[in-house]
């Protein structure tokens, strides 16, 4: 089991609160998802769907933070038109802070910005590399320089992150993002997963590490999805 394969499986154990020992069955996204229903599941009659509550509380929040109607807020809006720009950062963290879901994704600088703090950051080490460095310690200095420099611009263009990360473009993918991390948190006491619940999870799981194209039950993780 490669190094893919053992963060894989550990984040499922954290995600639906089990252990899956050694000898067990994981080659495939569906030896994981039967395995999970297994511990946890219960026949399909006595069983709920947690994405629905899921997206209740996210709504909730948003209502709560001023953000949007309930008619306004529906599993395809798009987070573009949500939250808008100008108030975007602050608007995205009070629902992260009020849903309190853990991890909240982290809004992204535009692509633009980064080339050019790469950029700006470089050009004066070169500089100083080809004048002013000392002969024989250009590459060590040089490098540590610019992970300085580079530290500083991180910092000074954080309130300048306003974009969403690309897997996130509508609610429900908010919602399958923080389901595929923590679904127990929206299940009552007597209630448990089915299989199609915990498949949902799984491939929103196991695509973190794959090309979701690749994605199938029966995919073998390792010659099929290329986890190593």
């Amino acid at each position: 089991m490669g190094l893919d394969t053992v963060e894989l499986i550990m984040e499922v154990e954290e995600a639906f609160g089990i252990e899956i020992v050694d000898g067990e069955k994981t080659e495939t996204p569906g030896h994981l998802i039967d395995l999970i229903f297994s511990k946890i599941g219960r026949e399909p009659g006595r069983l709920v769907l947690p994405g629905l509550r899921a997206f209740y509380a996210f709504r909730k929040a948003c209502l709560e933070s001023g953000i949007g109607s309930r008619s306004e807020i529906k599993p395809t809006a798009s987070l573009e038109s949500l939250f808008p720009r100008r108030t975007r950062v602050r608007d995205w963290y009070r629902v992260g802070e009020i849903w309190g879901l853990k991890p909240w994704p982290d809004l992204r600088r535009p692509g633009a910005l980064v080339l050019a703090v790469i950029l700006l950051t470089l050009m004066p080490i070169i500089g100083w590399a080809l004048t002013m460095a000392p002969e024989g310690r250009v590459l060590p200095l040089s490098f540590a320089l610019w992970l300085t420099l580079l530290f500083l611009g991180t910092l000074l263009t954080r309130p300048f992150r306003n974009r969403f990360p690309k897997e996130l473009n509508t609610v429900r993918d908010v919602v399958m993002h923080c389901l595929s991390y923590q679904p127990a948190i929206f299940l009552r006491n007597s209630e448990s997963l089915n299989r199609q619940s915990i498949a949902v999870i799984v491939k929103r799981i196991v695509c973190r590490y794959c090309d979701p194209k690749d994605y199938r039950e029966g995919a073998h993780f390792i010659r099929d999805l290329g986890l190593d």
